[in-house]
């Protein structure tokens, strides 16, 4: 077991409790592992990637797992008004966003549509397996092709 997080305070928290698992500080984008896992777990990370980084954190991803390997990930579910709303918003404000993306309130958020993590998973050596929604989230399992 291995944990990462672009956090330092995230990691110290998880040290804390965990003292026994190995962690390391690092961004997704930055990820480089090469054929270490058989499993990665990413929950409410996603939403902080820009879209244009999407392709390359899940080949981190796949370059991490073993053949085979599985991947879960969260995606929390935004309603659709609220992409509307934070869309219009960004134009007010002369953001250079695309629709999804939240960056209106101070901070950055990105919400792909269910088709466009598809086609990503697709282009980046991953199978889908599965994807369901609960408790405000969209749940996906992939494994490595």
């Amino acid at each position: 077991m291995y944990g990462t997080d672009h956090s330092l305070q995230m990691l110290l928290s998880a040290q804390a409790k965990f003292p026994g698992i190995a962690v390391k500080h690092v961004g997704l984008q930055d990820l480089s592992f090469v054929d270490v896992f058989d499993g990665i777990l990413c929950i409410d990370a996603m939403e902080m990637v820009f879209p244009e980084e999407w392709p390359l954190v899940l080949q981190h991803f796949a370059s991490a797992l073993h053949e085979h390997g599985l991947l879960y990930f969260t995606l929390a579910m935004i309603s659709k008004k609220a992409l509307d709303i934070a869309y219009q918003a960004g134009q007010r404000l002369g953001l250079p966003l695309i629709y999804g993306e939240f960056a209106h309130h101070g901070g950055y958020n990105y919400y792909p549509g269910d088709e466009q993590v598809r086609l990503w998973l697709a282009e980046t050596q991953f199978t889908l397996l599965n994807v369901t929604e609960g408790d405000t989230y969209q749940h996906y399992l992939a494994s490595k092709k």
